[in-house]
């Protein structure tokens, strides 16, 4: 059954029984979150009203047995203050949200660590925060700059939210089920024809200290010649510029075995020049699926295009990924950063993976609401009395049995993230992994 195929729910005036809220930066990304509505509410009459002074725009809609409202960031605007204004605004019309997904797009560590071993991540890889670390706020000493971070929350409140994650069979299964299923539906949704794989020929990995930028005699403006890169050169592709092969890194082993079962399973590129996922094999498609991974994302206000700096801070404050919202949506709400991969955080990043890591995104989100018990009653009703919102009971998609929750009144979590906690075995959707480190967070 199609994301359209879903029974009619009822509209949710009252603002004050929203539980979910969605902030998305790009147009882009809210266009892929929106396609995720199993039911989305367009005419006034459907949609509940903001408080005065609430200057978003939103969009409602259901996903699964919860009723969400998403806002997007005005156009032009980024980064923690433009953030900040939108979810204080959200907090004001809707002041019972119990978690706030930031959804979208980001910079990814190409080598993440964890007590496991050291795991290869490629574009279009999703992470969930376990922590936002605000990674450009802090103190200028003699010795030089300090970074302080003011948005750590205790670790029991995140220890409960991701509780069940640390299972290794419900980390492989939320993937290769929940997961797997809900991006095979985007990819087919009529809003996201952009959105398909762009392949492995786009995903490029240079050294850290490799710049990208013109050759010496080939830059019109001079700045290359003194180890800087000009404006043309960004917005060149490393193909044009001429990038040297000799300087990628070797030896990716995802992207030999993505080489691989793509040569055998030979899809054809559309018309939108991306691949989509059900041209692929199976044994494609096991490759092409993106991995997930939790861990702790650094946020700044800086659009980070320097590979020895990315992987500087990556080892002083154990990150694996790097995006600028972040620590704007996290004072307002309990936040859960679900953002995929669309770069390094180099001066090579380029474009070509954004709607893909957006639909990524979109359907890891999606995914994570499928999971995740909020401790209040689900709020979405059908016009129909014999739908309910529970999974298994006449809705949509993967019918997985709702199990007893992990939260629920009296499980004791705090500081603002009350009640929110991963099922048991209600977790059907292999590589999840969780990088903390040594910060022991389950």
């Amino acid at each position: 059954m199609s994301l359209t195929d879903k029974p009619k729910p009822k509209p949710l005036l009252d603002p004050r029984k929203y539980s979910i809220g969605i902030v998305c930066a790009l147009k882009k990304e809210a266009i892929a979150v929106a396609s995720s509505f199993d039911h989305q509410f367009f005419r006034k009459a459907e949609r509940p009203r903001a408080e005065a002074g609430d200057r978003n725009t939103y969009s409602f809609g259901t996903i699964g047995s919860h009723h969400v409202v998403l806002a997007q960031l005005p156009r032009d605007a980024m980064g923690k203050l433009a953030t900040d204004n939108v979810s204080a605004d959200m907090r004001r019309s809707f002041q019972n949200i119990k978690v706030c997904l930031l959804v979208g797009i980001c910079a990814i560590c190409p080598q993440i660590k964890d007590g496991e071993g050291t795991h290869e991540a490629l574009m279009g890889d999703v992470v969930l925060s376990n922590l936002v670390v605000q990674y450009d706020y802090g103190k200028d000493y003699p010795s030089g700059f300090k970074e302080v971070n003011l948005l750590e929350r205790p670790e029991e409140a995140l220890a409960r939210a991701f509780a069940d994650m640390e299972l290794p069979a419900t980390r492989r299964n939320f993937r290769d089920e929940i997961f797997r299923e809900y991006l095979l539906q985007l990819d087919e949704h009529q809003d996201l024809k952009k959105y398909g794989y762009p392949g492995y020929d786009f995903d490029h990995l240079y050294n850290a200290k490799y710049v990208h930028k013109h050759k010496d005699a080939e830059c019109k403006e001079g700045f290359c010649m003194k180890g800087e890169y000009c404006d043309a050169a960004v917005k060149t592709a490393c193909t044009t510029l001429g990038c040297s092969e000799d300087e990628k890194i070797k030896g990716r082993k995802r992207i030999s075995a993505l080489k691989q079962v793509i040569s055998e399973s030979e899809p054809t590129v559309d018309r939108d020049g991306v691949i989509r996922l059900k041209a692929l094999s199976s044994k494609a498609l096991n490759e092409v699926l993106p991995h997930i991974f939790l861990g702790n994302v650094a946020s700044g206000d800086r659009v980070l295009k320097n590979g020895e700096k990315r992987d500087k801070l990556a080892e002083d404050r154990n990150v694996i990924a790097f995006e600028m919202e972040g620590a704007g949506v996290w004072p307002n709400f309990p936040t859960v950063v679900i953002k995929a991969a669309c770069d390094y955080g180099d001066s090579h990043k380029n474009k070509k993976f954004q709607e893909f890591a957006c639909m990524s995104a979109a359907a890891c989100a999606k995914a994570f609401l499928e999971t995740l018990q909020m401790g209040v009653e689900e709020n979405v009703e059908y016009t129909n009395a014999s739908q309910t919102g529970a999974r298994g009971a006449g809705t949509a998609g993967p019918t997985h049995q709702q199990d007893q929750t992990l939260g629920g009144p009296g499980n004791g979590v705090t500081n603002n993230w009350n009640n929110a906690a991963f099922s048991g075995s209600n977790i059907r959707a292999g590589n999840i992994y969780n990088t903390s480190g040594d910060q022991t967070i389950y």
